[in-house]
């Protein structure tokens, strides 16, 4: 998958276990893949400040900061297996500013690679006091 990333900073996240796992920062966007994102949420502000896509191939999950607003988007990924137990749980943000995006890709390793069959809970919130979110689930299945 090409990617076009104009500034990259590396984010450590402090994962459930103390697993490190790292997300990358860019100011671009990640090219969606051919066939389109299997999902896509925004936060709950009218102007939909926030966004979170992912493709479930790869792991691929890509943050972006959509509006000029002086907050920025965090979201928060938990996955579980059939039992409820917790499988990964880590949380990425966009910080920079209306365009900055961060990708975070089970080539990652770590907390970041999402085992297939567990349920996925995605919440994305704007920061200044965790307002506007909203949290959307899917089965990683491929």
């Amino acid at each position: 998958m090409r990617r076009r990333i104009a500034a990259l900073a590396a984010t450590t996240v402090i994962a459930a276990g103390g697993m490190l796992g790292t997300a990358t920062s860019a100011s671009a966007t990640v090219d969606p893949p051919s066939g389109g994102w299997d999902h896509t949420w925004y936060t709950t502000d009218a102007s939909h400040g926030g966004r979170v896509q992912v493709e479930e191939y790869g792991d691929i999950i890509n943050l972006c900061d959509t509006k000029a607003d002086g907050k920025y988007p965090e979201a928060h990924i938990l996955a579980y297996d059939g039992l409820g137990d917790i499988r990964r749980d880590f949380t990425i943000n966009a910080k920079g500013g209306s365009g900055v995006c961060t990708v975070s890709t089970a080539s990652q390793g770590g907390a970041h690679d999402i085992p297939e069959g567990n349920t996925v809970s995605v919440s994305i919130w704007l920061i200044s006091g965790k307002t506007n979110q909203y949290t959307g689930e899917y089965v990683n299945d491929h």
